[in-house]
């Protein structure tokens, strides 16, 4: 997907032909898939439970980070973002490009889950389980 300036699709429909083929992809595509599925869905203020969930297990895999230039995108999104989105994004999207970043994604999900900001962070364990294996 190709997303220029000025343009933001609402209701992006990620459910393609193509998404079954996920386990033949390195896990960083799947990552930035979604990655993205995640920013449009709190664009449309949609439940994101399912898609965290599944960042939360693709992080896990040895070859879940991968450098990635995104930081233009988040900024465009910015003032369409709650605060607490942003946040989330920007460190996701830092621990994705570097394995390095993700005590900072852990130490912001475990800030998020235990003040109810993001409920959908769920038990933040997770995001430290996934910390340990992509070492």
């Amino acid at each position: 997907m190709r997303i220029g300036p000025g343009e933001v699709p609402a209701g992006v429909d990620f459910d393609n032909p193509a998404w079954p083929t996920r386990e033949e992809a390195p896990a960083h595509v799947v990552l930035r898939i979604l990655f993205s599925k995640c920013a449009f869905a709190f664009l449309d203020a949609a439940d994101t439970a399912t898609i965290v969930g599944q960042i939360k297990v693709a992080l896990r895999a040895p070859d879940a980070h991968l450098e990635w230039t995104i930081q233009s995108m988040l900024d465009h999104l910015r003032s369409r973002l709650s605060e607490t989105n942003y946040q989330f994004l920007n460190a996701l999207a830092e621990a994705l490009s570097d394995a390095e970043e993700m005590p900072e994604l852990n130490a912001l999900a475990e800030a998020l889950s235990d003040a109810e900001e993001m409920p959908e962070l769920g038990e933040y364990s997770l995001w430290r389980n996934a910390a340990a294996t992509s070492d």
